[in-house]
């Protein structure tokens, strides 16, 4: 009999990172459960799980255009809430007996084998590597195979009962095997691996922490936090059509958050790791990437939802909507070019090195390519998104996978296939239904687990350009001796250039160096000398005095005028309008808005405002005015606005496009006990939109 720790111990590099199925099996031969399934030949163990909805710690926030198909309602119309599903049974049902899963393993009383005790893990890797001298493999592929059933069970999800969809899950199990899903790695994170280890680090303590609490122990110290993981996308994200699947004579009775492959990874994660990770989805209906970093540059998340540990970035089919095709085209560049210029700007934001302890801790970054095309037509157009990330994921070194990859040819030699394509071509139609989520959720599952075997398979070694013989690496012979043209050390602290036609083989190392010789702060920035970053961030100070934003009328269920009505004086003639995106748009002519801010905490250095530009005679002459003055809380008032900013409204592009404009205080910036008023004025043409006002304090 396999000996060795639980596989609770064992696997929580997977449950890190969102792979929550047991793979108990790998550790110890003792059978559980009294019936078999057999699948592909082979036979398993076919246990159920039981569920306790509570232990669940899943947040969302979804925004969605309420007249998008697949909202939580009925076949028709009404809204529904989550219930457990409720089918007739086959006229033939397999008969299936189970035992309560015993997570806890135990020697088998009848091998005459006792258990071997080991001493516990000191961290994660090295319970992995424990545990698997008795396995057969480490690799993720074959984690995955010796694990079918388990996986299985943690896709069932909460509400199906009877388990309906086992068929359909055990089916497209056999078409997504494990070296089908290991394609679906297209770039590992190599510039993170540190970030890799110290989230690693996060879910070991908290499981040790919930393992304790379990058996009644106290854990010293403060209680170690849970994993945060962020989610950010469109409408496929947001889960609209994953209700229709090809089960039920109807659309599942579930709430969108549920069904969605952001849902459906709970079970992976609190089946067996409950209370380790806390996974926040933050989806926006018809936004691409330039709007999640919007969303990331003035901490627009969610209500309760602080900076992640993991970022996943899902924006792949929204990058490739008809609305970014317009748009790429109006500034004369193709979509593929218009793509990874919007997403690099995302990933310099998203993955900028601190430059001081009040900086935020630059999240381990994966990027989601879920687009099998349908607003374009033609193959090669179609590719466009995924060749840009490509680009810049081997350029900057963060993690890619592909859904869309592993089942092009699936779709591709039956187009009216509806597991893993959207449903309803050739009309226009880019929304997943329950198959393509569950998917979906097995390639987010299968990276994080492939990330975390190859980090703890790694050699730990410095910086390269310091030797040492070390993890199996040889004793030089002669280590005084230089080898000519060995690489320079690369420059610290500091992006790689951005990636641009300019940028060449000629020039990109004197720019890297000249980069980080003009930013010496930072390159010189120890961020060991900061608190760690597993402490908890409640403390942490609001980015934004004001944040106002379309987006957050639906997350945190407040509207525009509510978001400003603390700071609100006057409203002479603006009104929030909900067609398209929702904004604040003028009655009047000169309609004017003014905002009081008399109780500032802290410093307000910058006033951000997110506009529309748009075209047609409806939009001719818009022009705003922004006039912000500052009274010092010395009693001097200013005699005249401090500062002033001009938006026009009007372009001439065919496209409605949202731009963001600042004010800069500089030196001059609003400090605690200052008094601080904007006065916002129609001062041409008949219509604007302002879709989100954020004063922050840098």
């Amino acid at each position: 009999m396999k000996t060795g720790i639980s596989f609770r111990q064992l696997f929580i590099a997977g449950a890190s990172f969102v792979v929550g199925f047991s793979l108990s099996n790998i550790i110890n031969n003792t059978k559980i459960g009294n019936s078999k399934d057999e699948y592909f030949g082979q036979v398993f163990d076919n246990p159920p799980i039981s569920i306790d909805n509570k232990s669940s710690s899943i947040t969302s926030s979804s925004v969605i255009d309420p007249n998008e198909h697949g909202a939580d309602r009925t076949s028709d119309g009404n809204a529904v809430a989550s219930e457990k599903i409720e089918v007739e049974q086959p006229s033939s049902p397999k008969d299936e007996t189970h035992e309560e899963k015993n997570v806890e393993l135990s020697s088998d009383p009848d091998s005459g084998i006792k258990e071997k005790k080991e001493a516990p893990p000191k961290d994660v890797c090295s319970a992995i590597k424990s545990s698997f001298s008795f396995s057969k493999t480490t690799s993720a592929v074959g984690i995955w195979r010796e694990n079918l059933v388990d996986i299985k069970w943690s896709t069932k999800g909460y509400l199906d009962g009877e388990f309906v969809f086992h068929d359909f899950y055990a089916r497209m199990m056999h078409y997504l095997t494990p070296q089908r899903l290991q394609s679906s790695v297209k770039t590992l994170p190599f510039n993170q691996w540190d970030k890799v280890g110290e989230i690693l680090d996060i879910a070991f303590q908290r499981y040790q922490y919930e393992q304790n609490k379990k058996q009644g122990k106290e854990t010293p110290g403060e209680v170690p936090r849970k994993v945060r993981i962020l989610i950010m996308g469109g409408s496929v994200t947001a889960g609209v059509y994953c209700v229709k699947n090809p089960v039920l004579r109807r659309s599942l009775r579930q709430r969108r958050r549920i069904c969605r492959w952001g849902g459906r990874l709970v079970p992976f994660i609190d089946l067996l790791f409950p209370g380790v990770v806390q996974v926040d989805v933050a989806a926006y209906g018809g936004t691409n990437t330039r709007g999640g970093t919007t969303v990331w540059e003035y901490d627009l998340f969610p209500k309760g939802v602080q900076s992640p540990d993991i970022l996943i970035n899902a924006f792949a089919t929204n990058d490739m909507h008809v609305h970014s095709m317009a748009e790429a085209m109006s500034n004369n560049m193709t979509l593929e070019e218009g793509i990874l210029q919007m997403n690099q700007e995302f990933v310099r934001k998203v993955m900028k090195p601190r430059s001081n302890c009040d900086d935020r801790s630059p999240p381990l970054l994966l990027y989601l390519d879920d687009y099998l095309g349908n607003e374009q037509k033609g193959i090669i157009d179609t590719l466009a998104g995924k060749s840009a990330i490509h680009k810049l994921s081997s350029y900057y070194g963060f993690g890619f996978m592909s859904y869309a990859d592993i089942v092009r040819d699936f779709v591709y030699s039956d187009t009216t296939e509806q597991w893993f394509s959207p449903i309803e071509w050739p009309e226009r139609q880019i929304h997943h239904t329950a198959g393509g989520h569950v998917a979906i959720m097995w390639v987010v599952a299968y990276n994080m687990l492939n990330i975390a075997t190859v980090y703890c398979d790694s050699l730990k070694i410095g910086p390269e350009h310091i030797y040492e013989a070390i993890e199996g690496l040889p004793e030089l012979r002669y280590p005084e001796r230089e080898i000519k043209g060995e690489p320079l050390p690369q420059p610290k602290g500091i992006l790689p250039p951005e990636l641009n036609a300019n940028l060449t083989l000629d020039n990109i190392s004197k720019i890297w160096h000249h980069m980080e010789n003009n930013n010496a702060i930072a390159s010189d920035f120890n961020e060991s000398t900061c608190p760690s970053s597993t402490d908890n961030e409640n403390s942490r100070q609001a980015l934004c005095t004001l944040r106002m934003f379309w987006a957050l009328k639906e997350q945190d269920e407040i509207t525009l005028i509510e978001q400003i009505a603390p700071f609100l004086v006057e409203n002479d003639g603006w009104e929030e309008m909900d067609k398209d995106k929702t904004g604040l748009v003028p009655a009047k002519v000169d309609a004017s808005l003014k905002l009081r801010f008399d109780n500032i905490t802290d410093q307000i250095q910058a006033l951000n405002f997110v506009a529309m530009k748009s075209y047609g005679e409806k939009w001719e002459g818009s022009r705003i005015k922004v006039d912000a003055v500052i009274d010092r809380k010395n009693g001097e008032a200013s005699s005249k606005p401090m500062r002033s900013l001009e938006i026009e409204g009007v372009h001439d592009k065919h496209t409605s496009e949202t731009y963001v404009y600042k004010i800069d205080f500089g030196e001059e910036r609003a400090l605690p006990g200052d008094v601080l008023n904007v006065h916002i004025q129609l001062v041409g043409g008949t219509t604007a939109k302002i879709m989100g006002m954020m004063f922050c304090r840098s």
